[in-house]
């Protein structure tokens, strides 16, 4: 893990929240992404927080007030669109996992998918949860997605339990870490620029 942060300690607890994260954010292109961002927005807050406590002794009060909320409106649409960046590169890096987890899962349903469905219907409630479990574990594909990969109708199914079962299926067998890691960076992000917003 990568621990070189240029910034100090600061007076401020917010601040030292955020760098805090940054060290312990992981040595992944994302990570390393966040570990940037983060420190040079906490970098910029310090100076804002400094500006407050440091008014021009040569302006007026009036004029200090007015180049602080002047500076803190400019710092905050600066964290706003480091925000929607970062989301955004975050969301294309989602749909690449995405497409990455469904190319290894291989949810295909094959020629005995008509059928499979005709069984799973006549099946009660407690049979299909066992039929369900028994196929992931098998890592069944083809006889998961013909009552996954249709409309919900035809297997019986709401859609939400059709993402259920895939969701199962794609966590036990086809799992990325990229995916995984995304969750993580992005859980920080959110934390990151939340705090930054309240200096």
């Amino acid at each position: 893990m990568d621990t070189n942060i240029t910034s100090t300690a600061s007076l401020n607890p917010g601040v030292n929240a955020v760098l805090a994260i940054a060290k312990r954010l992981p040595t992944t292109p994302f990570g390393n992404s966040l570990r940037a961002t983060a420190t040079r927005l906490a970098d910029g807050a310090e100076a804002l927080i400094e500006a407050r406590r440091h008014p021009d002794a040569s302006r007026s009060d009036a004029f200090n007030g007015a180049a602080s909320v002047a500076a803190t409106d400019l710092f905050r649409k600066t964290i706003t669109k480091a925000q929607d960046d970062f989301a955004a590169a975050i969301g294309r890096a989602r749909t690449a996992a995405t497409t990455e987890q469904d190319a290894k899962a291989q949810l295909i349903p094959d020629e005995h998918a008509r059928e499979t469905r005709e069984i799973f219907r006549g099946f009660g409630a407690g049979e299909r949860a066992k039929f369900v479990q028994s196929t992931i574990d098998r890592k069944d594909a083809p006889t998961l997605a013909a009552i996954t990969e249709v409309p919900p109708h035809l297997a019986g199914l709401s859609g939400e339990q059709q993402r259920q079962f895939r969701d199962s299926f794609i966590e036990k067998h086809a799992a990325s870490n990229t995916a995984k890691e995304l969750d993580e960076i992005a859980g920080a992000a959110k934390t990151v620029f939340d705090t930054l917003m309240k200096v």
